[in-house]
Formats: C-alpha cells, sequence, structure tokens
C-alpha cells in the first residue's frame, strides 16, 4: 500500500518515530512545567490558561495501540493538573486534522482517553479540516501560555502561513515543527517545476532564492533558522534517522526544529536529544576533548577573544545537530548548558579563559570548583548575557 496519511496509521509505530515522541513528549512537559512555574511565581503574566494545539494531529493511535502526539499530550496534560504544584486553572488542547479518516479516528480515540482522566479542567477541541481554516491566531491570543506542534506527514506545512498566525501572539509560547528533509532536499535535486514550487511552497520563498550553485543542507538550515527569528529567540534543530524495514538507519533523514524564548525549554530539548542519543550510542561520550584545538570553542576564541555566554550558546546552536554524526563520534556531545559550561570549566582550570560573572552565577564550594559557571543557576536570556568569557592563552 502507499504511504498515506491514512495508511500512516495502520501499521504499527516505527522506531523513529518513537524517537520523535520521545523528544516531543519531553519538551511539551518542560514548555509546561517552566510555564507553570511563571504563573505561580507571577512573572510576566497573570494568565492561569494554557493551549496546546496540533495542526497534523492524526489519528491518535497505531496500529499496534501506540500512542500518537494527541493522546501523549492528554496524559502529559491530565498528569501536570493533577499535579500538587499546578498554577493553571485549566488547560486547553486542539487538534487539528485535515484527513476524514483519520479525524474520525481521533475523535473516537480522544474520547476514550479523556474518560481515563475525567478531568473538567482538561478541555479538548477536536478539528475537522485543514489547520489554515481554523484562526489559529485568535486562539493564541485567548491564551498567554501555549505550545504549537506541526507534524506534517510529508511536506505539505507551508511555513509562511504559519509564521503569520503565530507572530503576534507568540510571546509565551513554545513551537515545534517537523521537516521531512530528505523528501525536500529530493525534491530540490529532481529540480522539476512541481517540485521546486512543493519546496517554495514549505518555506514561503520564491523560486530565484532556490537558483545557483547552492548546498541544500546549508539553505535548508538557513531557510528554517530564519522564518521563525523575528518571533522566537532561539531557533535549534536536531536530527532524527529513520527506520526501513525494522531497521534503524544512521542519517540525517528529518529533522525536529525548537523554536522558543527560553533557555530552559532550549536546554530541556537538547537534554533529551542527548538522552537519546547515548540510548543508541550505548556509551559514554568525552566532552571536553583531551586535544584543546579541536574544540570548536577554542577557535572561537582565538578569533574573538570576548564573549557572552549567551553569544556562545548561539554559536553551538548555529547548526542543526547530526544524528549521524553524533551516534558514530564518540568525542561529540550535544551542546546542552551542562555541557557548553563544562567546557567553559574546563578552560578555565587549564588558564585559557577568564570568567567574569556575577557570584550568583558561580560555584561557591568546594574550593576546587569555586569562581566556575554553575549551570544550575541559569534560567534566562539574561542570566546567558551576564556571564563574559576572556581568552587569556589562546
Amino acid at each position: 500500500m502507499h504511504n498515506s496519511p491514512e495508511s500512516h496509521f495502520k501499521k504499527p509505530r516505527m522506531e523513529h518515530t518513537e524517537i520523535k515522541h520521545y523528544l516531543f513528549s519531553e519538551i511539551f512537559k518542560a514548555s509546561l512545567f517552566i510555564a507553570n512555574n511563571m504563573v505561580r511565581n507571577n512573572k510576566y503574566t497573570n494568565s492561569n490558561s494554557y493551549t496546546y494545539i496540533d495542526l497534523f494531529a492524526g489519528s491518535g493511535k497505531f496500529e499496534d495501540d501506540s500512542k500518537g502526539s494527541p493522546l501523549i499530550a492528554i496524559d502529559i496534560a491530565a498528569n501536570h493538573l493533577k499535579y500538587k504544584g499546578n498554577a493553571f486553572n485549566e488547560i486547553d488542547l486542539i487538534f487539528i486534522e485535515k484527513d476524514k479518516q483519520n479525524a474520525d479516528e481521533l475523535k473516537k480515540n480522544v474520547e476514550l482517553e479523556l474518560e481515563k482522566h475525567n478531568l473538567e479542567n482538561l478541555r479538548v477541541k477536536i478539528g475537522d479540516g485543514s489547520w489554515e481554516e481554523y484562526d489559529i491566531e485568535k486562539i493564541l491570543r485567548d491564551s498567554t501560555w501555549g505550545f504549537v506542534f506541526a507534524d506534517p506527514f510529508s511536506t505539505e506545512l507551508k511555513l509562511e502561513d504559519l509564521k503569520n498566525e503565530l507572530e503576534n501572539y507568540s510571546k509565551y509560547k513554545d513551537i515545534l515543527i517537523f521537516a521531512n528533509f530528505i523528501t525536500l532536499a529530493r525534491q530540490y535535486a529532481r529540480s522539476h517545476d512541481n517540485d521546486i514550487k512543493r519546496v517554495c511552497e514549505f518555506f514561503g520563498i520564491s523560486e530565484n532564492e532556490l537558483q545557483g550553485d547552492i548546498d541544500f543542507s546549508e539553505k535548508f538550515i538557513e531557510l528554517l533558522k530564519n522564518k521563525l527569528r523575528k518571533i522566537k529567540d532561539f531557533s535549534i534543530g536536531v536530527a532524527i534517522p529513520i527506520a526501513v524495514k525494522k531497521e534503524l538507519r544512521t542519517m540525517n533523514y528529518f529533522y525536529l526544529v525548537l523554536f522558543t524564548s527560553s533557555v530552559m525549554v532550549g536546554n530541556a530539548f537538547l537534554k533529551s536529544y542527548a538522552d537519546i542519543i547515548e540510548k543508541y550510542r550505548n556509551k559514554e561520550s568525552n566532552l571536553p576533548f583531551d586535544n584543546y584545538n579541536e574544540e570548536p570553542l577554542y577557535n572561537l576564541l582565538k578569533k574573538v577573544k570576548k564573549l557572552s555566554l549567551y553569544e556562545i550558546w548561539e554559536y553551538y546552536q548555529q547548526n542543526f545537530l547530526s544524528w549521524k554524526k553524533l551516534i558514530t563520534d564518540s568525542n561529540l556531545k550535544v551542546p546542552t548548558l551542562k555541557n557548553i559550561t563544562g567546557i567553559i570549566n574546563n578552560f578555565k582550570n587549564n588558564c585559557l579563559l577568564e570568567i567574569a560573572a556575577d557570584g550568583k552565577y558561580l560555584y561557591k564550594k568546594p574550593k576546587i570548583r569555586n569562581g566556575y559557571i554553575n549551570y544550575n543557576n541559569l534560567k534566562n536570556i539574561h542570566d546567558l548575557k551576564e556571564i563574559k568569557i576572556n581568552s587569556t592563552s589562546l
């Protein structure tokens, strides 16, 4: 049977989809928890509701009874509402599915899942049709906090349309987009008019922007990062492999891209990716390098001499993370805050740089770590901008 949105859910959930759902669930939980803490501490806004929107919800379940993103979201939201530290009066979950067959199945699966939790303040709406038919901007306007998940079957998402819906009311909302890199790359390589048109519609660009001798993988990253740059502070992309005939292939087939303005949400995303990499690599990695000149930060500090931790964080996120490189090279590690500050602290220990920061960001004991960055104390963009790194012996 030809693979399609309908047939996709009539098969067991593939291993690469399990990886995607793990990353999705971890970042959704982090987004919800961090927003909850902001509300509880009366920071930024008095809004006490949270809205999750799934633009390509599917049927909610696979043939093997494993859950899709809508049912995963219900479980996460329900557990949060039962959490004794919950600060939200209600959580709204909005699932939109264009395919009629999938939408009908979704309604049945959602009803059964909601019966398990029986929570009045967990409110679910199911949209039967394309997400473009719904006023997403209004939905976002009615809730300060939230999460938007765009997981198209292939390349049918139009990023420009999504940006237009998001740009006015996404300040405190996180956005996660699934991008089928290989399909887009193949369409670009075929160069047929219809294929190029699909690629341009996905990115919201003119055909002129794809002309000339370009590296599509670099162009892919550039276009995705820039599309929502004015809306969110950070864009972090991670590659996901594909399972073919039940075998997971070590390649960068898909990407999940997180757009957020929260350092903590971004770090949680990287941490969950680090966990999944370690699971599949099945060995501990070594970072920082024993040979300093193999560490990218070494060469960066040689050129710039003085940087903020914010600039270093952005430097490590400038490219999307490669599944293939991380899996095959045990010396590489995901650039979480813990790992990045670990590199900086190690450089300081070897007299390669100095750290200038308020004491609240530094370890105070034990003595061996006194004056080194304590990554546990970093909570927002301001913290990263306050910490200055000056090279000394580079």
